[in-house]
């Protein structure tokens, strides 16, 4: 993940971390799902699993490895 993240974003993937609200919630949800949205902090969110994933070396991962990781996480889902 290094190597990619040197190659192609010039060591900052980091710039890509952090969602805007509107892609957090549909467009017909109701206000308190909204709220949630804005509570959020996805960029926090984002960054740990990018470390948990980047710690799995070139071999990568699967999408159940890094929810074993997150078990709260994946409750809400």
């Amino acid at each position: 993940m290094d190597k990619l993240d040197k190659h192609w974003f010039g060591g900052s993937v980091e710039k890509f971390f952090g969602s805007p609200i509107f892609k957090l919630h549909r467009k017909d949800s109701p206000s308190t799902s909204v709220q949630a949205a804005e509570k959020l902090d996805s960029q926090k969110l984002e960054k740990l699993v990018y470390e948990a994933i980047k710690g799995f070396g070139e071999h990568g991962c699967i999408s159940d490895q890094i929810l074993a990781m997150f078990p709260q996480s994946a409750k809400t889902q």
